[in-house]
C-alpha cells in the first residue's frame, strides 16, 4: 500500500477547510479558549469557558448547516445567509450563558440540546429525501470515521504524552501537568475534528448506489450485539415472570435495564438494515419483527416501574426523561409493526424533535418536575394543617409524622440542589437573603427551623448498610479575623482511597497543597526554587471524635464555634487556621472518618513582618 504524500495530506486538509470553514473556525475558537482558560484563576475564566461551550455547539450546528445547504441549496448567497444566521445564534448563546458556575438545570438543558443536534447531523443531508440506502451508508461512514478518528487521536496523544514524560524523566526538564491537558485539547479538539471531516462523503447520490456491506459489521452485530440483546431479553422476561408470580412492584432501576435493552436492540437492527431482506438472511427479518413485538411487555413493565415512582415521589427530571422515552419506544414499536414504509430515518428524526421539546416550554422536564414537586409539598402541608391565617407554615406546636417530614424534606432537597429553594418562599417567613446566601450550607434545614419543622433527609443523619453519616454545618457570614495570616483559600476537600489532587495555594516561592485522606490532612510544601518537596501528615482524628461524641446526631451551629475551628502549625514554617463551614462524617464498623469538608483556610508565614492578606487564591 502506497502511503499518501505530504502534499496530498496538505491538499486534503485545505479542501476540508474550504468545505467546512465555520466548523473548523469554532473548533479553533473552542480549543484556544480552553487552553487559555488553564492559565486563569477559576473566578476569571468563565467567559473563556462560555466561549468553549459555545464552540462545542458551534461545531455541531455548523456541521448540520453545511450538510443541509450542500445537499439542498445551490444558491451561494442563500448558503452564506443560512451560515450567518447560525453564527448569530451562537453569538446570542454566548451572551446568554452565565458569568458564574452553571446550574444543574442549565447543564442538563445544554447537554440534551447538544445531543439533539448530533441526531440532526445524522439526517441533515437526507432531511427531505426518502433515500433509505443512501441514509444508511452515510451514517455507516460517519460511525466508522468517528471510531477511526478517535483511535488515531488516542494513539497520537498517548505517543506524544510518553515523549513528554520521557523528556521530563531523562533530561530533568520540569513539564507542567497542564501541558498534557493542552495537548489533549489540541489533538482531540483540532486534529480529531479535522481528520473526521476529511472523510465525509461529497457525492451523496453515489451513496444511494452503494451495495457493499462490511463483513466485520455483520460479524459484530451477529455475534456480539444480538447475543447481548437476547441475554437482556431473557433477564427482563424472567424478572417480569417473577413480578407476576410474587405480585411485587418492579424495582426502579429496571427502567434503565429496559431502556438499555431497547437501545441495543434498535442499534443492532439499524446496523443490519441493508441486508435484512437478503435471501440468506431471513432470520434477520424475523428477528426484526419479533423484537418489536417482544418489546411491548417490557414497555408495560417500564410504565409500571416509572408510574409507581411518579405516584409515590412525583416527577423529577430523571423520571420525566424515562417517561418520554417509554412513550417514544411505544410509538416506534407500533410504527415498525404497522407502517408499510418503515423508514429508519424516523428514529433519529423523532428523537431529535423529542430532545428539543423536552427541555423547552411549560411542558419541559424542568417546569413539569418543579410543578410536580411543589404540588407534593403543598398537598403534604395542607393535609397536616400546617398553614396559619397568612398562608405561612407554623408548625412549632404540631406533631408531624416522620414519613411526611421525610417527604417534604426531599422536596426541599430537590429545590436546593437546583439552587431554586425560593420556589417554596410563599410558605416561609424568612428574609430573601437566605435563598441567595453563599455562606449558608443546607439552606433547606435553616428554612424548616424558621417555621418549627423538623428537617429530615436521607442525605443527613442516615443509617445505611455501609454505616452512619453525620453532618455538621456552621452558619457564619463573617468577617473573619485575619491578623497574622497572609493568604485566604476557600476549602473543599473530599476523601478518596488514593491521594486526590487536593487544593493549592501559591505562596511566593513555595506551593502549598492540602489533601484529605480519611482522618489525616496531608500538606505538601513545594519549593519552586530548589525543586524540593516536603510532606507533612497531621492527624485530625481527635478533633472529629470530640465533635462526634459531643454532637452524636450531627449539628448546625450559628456563629464561630471552637468545635469547627482548627489551628495547625507546619514544620515548613506556616501557621494554618481552618474554619469549617460543613463536615460529613461517616462511621463504618465503629470507625469514624471524614468523607468531605468545606470552609476557609488561612495561611500565615512564620516570622514574617508587614503581612497583608491576599485573596488572589480564593
Amino acid at each position: 500500500m502506497k502511503l499518501p504524500s505530504i502534499e496530498l495530506l496538505l491538499n486534503s486538509a485545505k479542501e476540508t477547510l474550504i468545505r467546512f470553514p465555520f466548523v473548523l473556525l469554532w473548533t479553533f475558537i473552542g480549543s484556544g479558549s480552553l487552553i487559555i482558560a488553564l492559565n486563569f484563576d477559576v473566578f476569571d475564566r468563565y467567559s473563556l469557558l462560555n466561549l468553549g461551550v459555545t464552540s462545542i455547539f458551534g461545531l455541531i450546528l455548523m456541521y448540520c448547516i453545511e450538510m443541509f445547504t450542500e445537499r439542498f441549496q445551490r444558491n451561494e448567497t442563500t448558503k452564506w445567509l443560512i451560515r450567518g444566521v447560525g453564527n448569530v445564534a451562537l453569538i446570542v448563546l454566548f451572551f446568554l450563558l452565565p458569568s458564574e458556575s452553571y446550574s444543574l438545570k442549565l447543564v442538563v438543558r445544554l447537554f440534551v440540546i447538544w445531543l439533539g443536534l448530533h441526531l440532526v447531523s445524522s439526517y441533515a443531508p437526507f432531511f427531505m429525501l426518502n433515500d433509505k440506502n443512501g441514509f444508511w451508508h452515510y451514517n455507516q461512514i460517519l460511525f466508522i470515521r468517528l471510531l477511526t478518528a478517535l483511535l488515531y487521536s488516542t494513539v497520537l496523544f498517548g505517543g506524544l504524552s510518553l515523549a513528554l514524560l520521557a523528556i521530563d524523566a531523562l533530561f530533568n526538564v520540569s513539564i507542567n501537568s497542564k501541558n498534557y491537558v493542552r495537548l489533549s485539547i489540541l489533538i482531540y479538539g483540532i486534529f480529531n475534528t479535522w481528520y473526521f471531516l476529511a472523510g465525509i462523503p461529497k457525492d451523496f447520490n453515489e451513496l444511494t448506489k452503494h451495495t457493499a456491506y462490511p463483513k466485520e459489521l455483520k460479524v459484530f452485530t451477529q455475534y456480539v450485539l444480538l447475543p447481548l440483546v437476547v441475554i437482556y431479553l431473557v433477564i427482563l422476561y424472567a424478572y417480569s415472570g417473577k413480578i407476576v408470580f410474587t405480585w411485587d412492584l418492579p424495582k426502579g432501576w429496571v427502567s434503565y435495564l429496559v431502556l438499555i435493552f431497547s437501545i441495543l436492540g434498535i442499534f443492532a437492527l439499524l446496523l443490519i438494515e441493508p441486508v435484512k431482506n437478503d435471501a440468506q438472511n431471513t432470520w434477520i427479518k424475523i428477528f426484526s419483527k419479533t423484537f418489536y413485538i417482544a418489546l411491548f411487555p417490557l414497555i408495560i413493565l417500564l410504565f409500571v416501574a416509572i408510574g409507581y415512582r411518579v405516584s409515590s415521589y412525583g416527577i423529577t427530571e430523571n423520571r420525566y426523561f424515562v417517561l418520554i422515552l417509554a412513550l417514544w419506544l411505544a410509538g416506534i414499536a407500533l410504527y415498525f409493526l404497522i407502517s408499510k414504509e418503515k423508514s429508519i430515518k424516523t428514529i433519529p428524526l423523532t428523537l431529535s424533535v423529542l430532545t428539543i421539546v423536552s427541555v423547552s416550554g411549560p411542558w419541559g422536564a424542568f417546569q413539569v418536575s418543579e410543578r410536580s414537586q411543589k404540588g407534593i409539598f403543598e398537598k403534604c402541608i395542607k393535609e397536616q394543617n400546617l398553614l396559619n391565617e397568612s398562608g405561612k407554615i407554623a408548625a412549632a406546636n404540631k406533631i408531624v409524622p416522620d414519613t411526611v417530614m421525610g417527604r417534604i424534606s426531599r422536596v426541599a432537597d430537590y429545590f436546593e440542589d437546583r439552587k431554586n429553594l425560593s420556589a417554596l418562599s410563599d410558605y416561609f417567613s424568612v428574609h430573601d437573603t437566605l435563598y441567595t446566601s453563599r455562606k449558608v450550607y443546607n439552606k433547606a434545614e435553616k428554612l424548616f427551623e424558621s417555621s418549627g419543622l423538623k428537617y429530615y433527609s436521607p442525605y443527613y443523619n442516615s443509617v445505611s448498610k455501609s454505616g452512619k453519616q453525620f453532618y455538621y454545618n456552621m452558619y457564619f457570614d463573617g468577617p473573619y479575623e485575619i491578623t497574622g495570616y497572609d493568604y485566604l483559600k476557600d476549602l473543599n476537600l473530599y476523601f478518596s482511597n488514593e491521594y486526590n489532587d487536593g487544593q493549592e495555594i501559591d505562596a511566593k516561592n513555595e506551593l502549598i497543597k492540602i489533601k484529605l485522606v480519611k482522618n489525616m490532612l496531608v500538606f505538601e510544601v513545594y519549593d519552586k526554587v530548589r525543586k524540593t518537596k516536603v510532606e507533612e501528615f497531621i492527624s485530625i482524628d481527635k478533633e472529629i471524635r470530640v465533635l462526634a461524641e459531643t454532637f452524636p446526631g450531627g449539628k448546625s451551629f450559628s456563629g464561630l464555634t471552637d468545635n469547627m475551628i482548627w489551628t495547625l502549625n507546619l514544620k515548613a514554617g506556616y501557621n494554618i487556621k481552618i474554619i469549617i463551614d460543613r463536615m460529613n462524617l461517616k462511621e463504618e464498623e465503629k470507625i469514624m472518618y471524614v468523607e468531605d469538608m468545606g470552609g476557609q483556610m488561612l495561611v500565615g508565614l512564620v516570622k514574617k513582618e508587614n503581612k497583608t492578606l491576599s485573596k488572589k487564591n480564593k
